[in-house]
């Protein structure tokens, strides 16, 4: 009951309330909470701590940044959470117009600064479309981590490649007797698989599009695979909520990735947003949106990456 009590004092503060609105929407830094809210610097970080205080905000490190989010409500539900949660669904209803536009003009700005995230991202790719093979070959490991991959891919399902880059996995696994799908937000990478696969290359239908958005009707593949692609991803879960509303019920996802870690000089090598990802806290993200997890392993000779198996539940 004073939990309860707590959590209800706690939220009865607009600024709280639009806080957590936003940060339903995924992981922001103080600076750009800052720039969607318009609030003072000072003023988000002191409702930041209030809300973590009381286990209603977590934050994820990221070397020298810090990014914020929801807690995570698994594998129950905390009392605090359950009431964010219902707040959530009255906010969304509210009569009150001027809340209503407070909340409609920081979630303009919130598409604002994801946009930002992409656009930077994009560019990097487009400029390095041509050399691309070639810097990802000079990643230590990363032909041990496809192989892992591949090995893992069905010869006759309808599959889609999240951020197909240059063609490195598709490379590998067309011709297939299932339909075979590519998707990148960067028409140099989407033409620069097109040349990995010669003539191969009429054999996948390649979409130019974003992973948070993608180019495909509901429950219309049945297998999705993203290797080494969510750290470039501006809203990981946005882009695996998008993935379950496309995949078949019974479907399977396949995602590879880093571990976290600290090299901050892969966001300007690799235009990465994220330095890598805690498994046990993607797992999480993959159950939120939908999936059922079947497998989670550790790989590489530095245990550096994670594999992730998930499939859609049948209704």
């Amino acid at each position: 009951m004073i939990q309860a009590l707590e959590t209800y004092k706690t939220l009865a503060d607009r600024s709280r309330l639009r806080l957590l609105v936003i940060l339903n929407r995924g992981h922001f830094n103080v600076q750009e909470l800052t720039s969607i809210l318009k609030l003072r610097q000072p003023t988000i970080s002191h409702h930041l701590r209030v809300l973590q205080q009381i286990g209603l905000v977590q934050v994820q490190r990221q070397a020298t940044w810090a990014y914020y989010t929801l807690s995570d409500d698994s594998p129950s539900p905390s009392i605090p959470n359950r009431i964010v949660k219902n707040f959530l669904e009255i906010i969304a209803e509210t009569e009150d117009r001027e809340f209503s536009r407070m909340l409609e003009n920081d979630l303009e700005r919130l598409r604002a600064v994801v946009a930002h995230r992409r656009e930077q991202a994009k560019v990097f790719f487009d400029r390095i479309a041509p050399d691309w093979k070639h810097l990802r070959g000079s990643a230590g490991g990363a032909d041990d981590y496809l192989e892992a991959i591949v090995r893992q891919i069905p010869d006759s399902c309808a599959l889609l490649e999240l951020g197909c880059g240059s063609g490195a996995l598709l490379e590998k696994i067309v011709p297939r007797s299932g339909a075979t799908f590519g998707v990148d937000y960067s028409q140099a990478m989407l033409d620069e698989a097109k040349m990995t696969l010669g003539n191969r290359a009429a054999s996948v239908d390649l979409r130019l599009g974003y992973l948070e958005h993608l180019p495909f009707g509901d429950n219309s593949v049945d297998f999705i695979v993203s290797y080494m692609v969510m750290r470039h991803v501006p809203e990981p879960l946005e882009a695996l909520r998008d993935a379950f509303r496309v995949m078949k019920p019974g479907g399977t996802l396949l995602i590879a990735d880093l571990t976290n870690h600290e090299v901050e000089e892969l966001r300007s090598q690799y235009s990465d947003l994220w330095l890598g990802f805690d498994p046990s806290q993607f797992r999480r993200w993959v159950e939120r949106s939908g999936f059922d997890i079947s497998d989670v392993t550790i790989f590489g000779q530095a245990q550096d990456a994670f594999m992730l198996k998930a499939s859609k539940r049948t209704e």
